[in-house]
């Protein structure tokens, strides 16, 4: 592999068997020209902008799956017991998903924040420290912000080498209210 050049990746091996630190210190979700909307993350602080108004029109924030409502999972366990995956991977490889120590069930109420300032991304930026808001519920956006400046240049950067999106014509047919809700394939 040291012959490929401009590869887009980091390993992270060490990180996810050794525990090692995470060597990528950058994460760019998402730059799409077309709607204006974009979003990355430079180690602790993510921004989020959508320039002409049409991300989420009603946005609102959404407590965690299993915060709040009862008809939710409420503990890893139970979310572990109801994955699809957790329980292919018990029945034919003999593997459990055990909770780590550092992740007890109460995990979500030990690090609830409650008030903020929510932001809704189609009214101007968003801005978090995601390690002291970890759920992105305190809108920290100023423009002289430093962080902001530089994630915001950092974007200006990333648009200079992406490609241009590929639209086709629109095919009424892979509306997913035609398949209960759910996206999938329509062509198969």
């Amino acid at each position: 592999m040291k012959n490929v050049p401009q590869i887009d990746g980091v390993n992270q091996w060490q990180s996810l068997t050794l525990g090692a630190p995470w060597p990528r210190k950058e994460v760019l979700y998402n730059i799409d020209p077309l709607w204006g909307q974009s979003a990355i993350r430079g180690e602790r602080f993510k921004i989020m902008e959508d320039r002409n108004n049409t991300m989420f029109p009603n946005y609102e924030w959404y407590d965690p799956v299993g915060a709040v409502a009862p008809d939710h999972w409420n503990t890893l366990h139970e979310a572990r017991q109801a994955c699809l995956a957790a329980q292919v991977l018990s029945c034919f490889h003999g593997k459990t998903l055990e909770t780590p120590k550092e992740l007890p069930d109460a995990v979500l109420t030990d690090i609830m924040i409650q008030g903020g300032q929510y932001c809704h991304p189609s009214m101007g930026p968003c801005m978090y420290d995601l390690e002291s808001d970890p759920w992105e519920r305190v809108n920290i956006y100023r423009p002289d912000h430093p962080e902001y400046m530089r994630l915001r240049g950092r974007l200006d950067e990333l648009k200079l080498t992406m490609k241009s999106p590929l639209v086709g014509t629109p095919d009424p047919r892979a509306d997913p209210l035609h398949r209960d809700g759910i996206w999938e394939s329509w062509q198969d």
